[in-house]
């Protein structure tokens, strides 16, 4: 938004002249391993961690079939020598980076090498490889603070039809199908596949007996080709998508605090539910028939619960209107801080409404207000208790975010200033005093920061291992950003320390999107004095153009570069140097 406000994007007034374009007049970087390398930017398959492994990723379906080897599905095989599988005979590996899928991991003599996997079709598909890439992989650590062992693990079922297959019809229990198959109440009605799912469900949990599964993750089931017990499929294959996963109880998940679940493993006391895709079957759960992407499941046994959660989850839930229109279901719990909203809190208790304790007009009274930007609306259509805000959608979202972290006990995201900013605001708005005690104490930090700077301080301090930069006489401090600048770490300290490097800035920078971070990394101006001795760099300076656009956009947080009483802060139109 405060871009926009300042006039929209901007545009390049000339030619890239950067070292790899065709206009090329500044000098390249000096290639040489420093400590500002981007193993990121560069890749991690160049640039792999000590405990990664490369391996080349072979098909193992075809290995079987050349070697004669059985190399089941649902395990990734590697070498006999490799020193991933330990004495157990198996590991848990995953890719290199934080990927979702957890391979289980064992050996076989049909890996022609030390520096080969292979992995089956849905394997490759789960963890979105190919067939000959090279990826990196290592060992899985489960997370210490994360709870491991699935309570229950949900899944959906449908058929998956060579396209040679004969259409068949299977009569539905519903007699009322429509000219055109669909049964009333949106089921499909052409089916080519009946599974009866009390024969599935133990051929299912043999499969994924102590594996680690996402959700997303796709399993794959096929007679003969994954065992005689799979005899009940005859020429049907199945895809079975894992839909979702607990580690505690559905209607606990529904009103637990910062509770996320998107992967565990199974263990004997998983409860596995599997209905055909898109028909969860019966609220009431239990035993049922479900019809999906060509599947008549009879037998389903249904997770149900639903209307439980959700009544849970309407007496813990408050929805929270913004200003912009949007609504935010939000945990009673994590309101409690925001004085503005205790209202609506009261009433999203399981025992209805409280009698009001004078806080919240205590509150008012105290900041001056009659309850202006939050108003009480009683109920939703979901019966939770709902109230409107006056903040918009993307700085609420961040107020969560930042509750969350409060009341988890874990360390807030550090924002750019100007976000920065609009949780002050928003604080004042919600009475949420935290928050605007933690915004004052960065803006201050921030304030303490900006003075003027002689052209020496710049280039010690650079000298000490700090990355200050020099744009139009600003004084940016750059280093702790510069692990996640898209351009990677190594240009800017090669390229644009200890000169004045504006000029960069317009090449490199095609729109004003960049210019949001420029208060975050402000730290002040290089005196006037000193401003002639700042070099500059080879070829034409920046254009005028960008350099009235940037002055225009900086503007309000910029200070003088004359030395001044430090009890004087003086803001300067900056067009006017």
């Amino acid at each position: 938004r405060a871009f926009e406000e300042k006039g929209g994007p901007m545009v390049n007034f000339k030619m890239s002249r950067g070292p790899n374009s065709l206009m090329g007049v500044a000098a390249a970087p000096e290639e040489k391993e420093g400590s500002y390398v981007s193993t990121r930017v560069l890749g991690s398959r160049h640039h792999k961690s000590a405990e990664a492994h490369p391996l080349r990723v072979h098909c193992s379906e075809k290995l079987a079939r050349d070697t004669g080897a059985s190399l089941p599905r649902g395990v990734a095989w590697l070498h006999q020598t490799h020193p991933f599988v330990s004495d157990k005979g198996y590991a848990h590996i995953t890719l290199e980076g934080g990927a979702d899928c957890v391979l289980r991991a064992s050996v076989s003599a049909a890996v022609p090498s030390t520096d080969a996997i292979a992995l089956a079709d849905e394997d490759r598909y789960n963890c979105h490889v190919a067939e000959d890439q090279t990826a990196n992989f290592v060992r899985f650590a489960p997370p210490a603070d994360e709870m491991h062992d699935l309570v229950d693990v949900e899944i959906e079922a449908r058929v998956m039809r060579p396209a040679d297959i004969a259409e068949r019809d299977i009569a539905t229990s519903s007699s009322d199908e429509d000219e055109d198959g669909d049964e009333d109440g949106g089921r499909p009605g052409r089916i080519f596949a009946e599974v009866d799912g009390a024969l599935l469900l133990p051929a299912l949990r043999k499969r994924l007996a102590d594996r680690w599964v996402c959700v997303g993750e796709v399993v794959t089931l096929s007679y003969p080709r994954d065992g005689d017990d799979l005899a009940f499929l005859g020429a049907t294959s199945l895809r079975m998508r894992v839909a979702r996963c607990d580690t505690i109880d559905a209607t606990d998940a529904a009103v637990a605090l910062g509770y996320h679940c998107y992967r565990g493993c199974v263990v004997a006391d998983t409860r596995v539910y599997v209905h055909a895709v898109d028909d969860p079957g019966d609220d009431d759960g239990g035993v049922c028939v479900t019809v999906g992407g060509g599947l008549r499941l009879v037998n389903s046994n249904a997770r149900g619960g639903s209307a439980a959660a959700a009544a849970a989850a309407a007496r813990e839930l408050v929805s929270v209107n913004t200003s912009d229109g949007e609504t935010f279901p939000v945990h009673r719990r994590l309101l409690r801080p925001c004085i503005a909203l205790t209202r609506a809190i009261r009433e999203a208790g399981a025992d209805g409404p409280a009698v009001s304790s004078g806080k919240r007009r205590e509150w008012e009274a105290s900041q001056g207000i009659t309850s202006q930007g939050i108003t009480s609306r009683g109920g939703d259509s979901r019966g939770r208790a709902e109230c409107d805000a006056e903040v918009d959608c993307a700085t609420f979202d961040r107020v969560l975010v930042w509750l969350e972290a409060e009341a988890l006990g874990r360390s807030p995201p550090e924002h750019d200033i100007r976000i920065v900013e609009e949780l002050a605001e928003a604080a004042d708005a919600l009475g949420l005093a935290s928050l605007a005690e933690y915004c004052a104490d960065r803006l201050g930090k921030h304030e303490s920061r900006r003075r003027v700077r002689s052209w020496r301080e710049v280039v010690e301090h650079n000298e000490r291992g700090g990355c200050w930069i020099v744009i139009d006489g600003m004084v940016l401090d750059v280093k702790r950003w510069l692990p996640e600048h898209p351009g990677g770490d190594r240009i800017i300290p090669a390229q644009s320390m200890n000169v004045e490097c504006a000029r960069h800035f317009e090449l490199y920078h095609s729109s004003r999107e960049s210019f949001l971070y420029l208060k975050h990394f402000y730290v002040g101006e290089v005196r006037a004095e000193d401003r002639s001795s700042v070099p500059t760099l080879p070829g034409p300076p920046a254009s005028e153009d960008f350099l009235q656009q940037l002055r225009e956009f900086t503007d309000d947080f910029r200070i003088s570069n004359e030395v001044a009483p430090e009890s004087e802060n003086v803001h300067v139109h900056l067009g006017l140097r």
